[in-house]
């Protein structure tokens, strides 16, 4: 075997090795058993330190990570990370963070954020390390110590490589934590994105005005994993209704480049943005529309797979927008539904009652005041709870969070309630661990509508943050 053979067969071996790692990983990772997955996949970086899925992987394990000690290793790992074209780096930040917390290397940075003596020679030269340059660039933090510790850096520490890592995080934030918000980048609206026409609606207006207003969210990097064969043969028509600014709809399209994906949504800021990183991201299978959910008449086209998440409970009633988009269901197609819950929202329900009182408003310099009140509250306090959230930490996100024109919280008796009104089928939840879903997502046995979802109510009073984020399911029309 010549020299080039023997290239060829180890990068052969490499390949093979990566794919392993990942499946290893990813059966550990469905099973609930993160701290397997993570070694999996830190062990496969190490050994394939070039193969960008397996950093996607890494990273998605590290999203749930909290290092209580300091690991050198894993910083190394973070670091790579950070500095590897297309990761969505913000699934670093919990575990950037942690380690940073921990790392001698930064006592400097833990005195400031703890409120302690620092020395400012000491934090000078601390800050030069290129872990927190990265971090600080590419990131957002959720603990408003460290936006104070930024802020304190920047008056008395600051080099021009921190300033300029500095301006990232104001801009990624919005400068939701200082009084004088330098302005975001400008998003210019797409006159070419055709128009399906808006309905008359008074609360559809209403929540119109809040994104083009304020975009949300303001993503900035997103996973370009490369498609499994099996999505590369997936020919399905999707409608996202509601893309908003693109995140979710941008990664199906990367995860579906065969797809005929077609979007739309009430906000022409909102579209614009998405349209932007839609391009960015070389993406060509997307079609965009200006419409609303109650007035898509001239959509004339069935649909395999509908999503709309996050969407209906913004509306003047869930179960209205529902039936509209089920009329643009192909007949065995279906449906990606997310709705708040309103167990899971008790935190945002308090927070939202203080700022009522206190009579702050939907702007730049009430949201402030409002994040400095829930972060004054005693720990005991259920509305601090908030500061868990990661919507709290930029101003489009903690506006949506806790300023909303309008919401909507349901329970799940009042999911099974519409999708037996609308005749549909549940077909399950799909954002919980594996092992979770395969124990709850079953049907009483004396019901032969497939839809009696008190495992799920019990489960969810059990434990009432299971679906902090949203409830997320699948569903169908009911078949002969």
């Amino acid at each position: 075997m010549n020299r080039n053979q023997r290239r060829q067969a180890t990068k052969q071996q490499s390949k093979v090795s990566a794919s392993e790692f990942l499946r290893q990983g990813g059966i550990a990772f469905n099973q609930g058993n993160l701290t397997k997955a993570l070694n999996i996949f830190a062990k496969g970086v190490a050994d394939n330190p070039a193969d960008h899925d397996l950093k996607i992987a890494l990273s998605r394990a590290l999203a749930h990570v909290e290092f209580k000690s300091f690991n050198p290793a894993f910083k190394a790992l973070i670091l790579k990370c950070l500095k590897e074209r297309g990761l969505n780096y913000q699934d670093l930040s919990k575990a950037w963070y942690s380690i940073l917390l921990c790392d001698p290397a930064f006592k400097p940075v833990q005195a400031l954020i703890e409120d302690k003596p620092y020395s400012v020679a000491a934090l000078k030269n601390c800050i030069k390390d290129a872990y927190f340059l990265e971090g600080v660039s590419k990131l957002m933090i959720y603990d408003m110590r460290f936006e104070k510790a930024l802020v304190t850096i920047a008056a008395e520490a600051s080099t021009r490589a921190f300033e300029k890592a500095y301006a990232s995080y104001c801009e990624y934030t919005e400068s939701v934590f200082l009084d004088n918000p330098k302005p975001s980048a400008k998003i210019v609206i797409d006159s070419k994105i055709n128009s399906l026409g808006l309905s008359d609606d008074v609360v559809s207006e209403k929540v119109r005005g809040h994104y083009e207003a304020n975009p949300y969210p303001r993503w900035r990097y997103i996973h370009a994993q490369k498609p499994l064969r099996k999505a590369l043969e997936d020919t399905q028509t999707y409608l996202v209704a509601g893309c908003g600014t693109g995140f979710g709809l941008c990664s199906t399209a990367l995860k579906y480049p065969n797809r005929d994906i077609t979007a739309f949504d009430i906000s022409r800021t909102s579209l614009a943005y998405a349209k932007t990183k839609s391009e960015e991201l070389g993406l060509k299978n997307i079609s965009f529309y200006h419409a609303d959910i109650l007035n898509l008449k001239d959509l004339n086209q069935k649909f395999d797979i509908i999503e709309c998440s996050g969407v209906l409970h913004h509306m003047d009633e869930v179960s209205l927008g529902w039936e509209a988009l089920l009329e643009k269901l192909a007949p065995e197609g279906k449906m990606n539904i997310g709705l708040y819950s309103k167990t899971a929202r008790y935190d945002i329900n308090r927070a939202r009652h203080l700022i009522a009182k206190s009579g702050l408003k939907p702007v730049h310099s009430d949201i402030k005041k409002a994040r400095e009140m829930i972060f004054d509250l005693p720990e005991d306090n259920p509305a601090r709870l908030v500061l868990s959230r990661h919507d709290f930490y930029s101003t489009s996100g903690c506006r949506d969070l806790l300023f909303h024109e309008q919401e909507i919280q349901i329970t799940i008796p009042e999911i099974e309630k519409i999708l037996r009104a609308l005749n549909l089928c549940f077909d399950g939840f799909n954002t919980l661990p594996a092992n979770i879903i395969q124990k709850y997502n079953t049907s009483y046995p004396d019901d032969p509508e497939g839809v009696n979802l008190k495992n799920w109510h019990d489960f969810e009073l059990k434990n009432p943050d299971i679906f902090k984020g949203m409830y997320q399911f699948w569903c169908s029309r009911k078949q002969a």
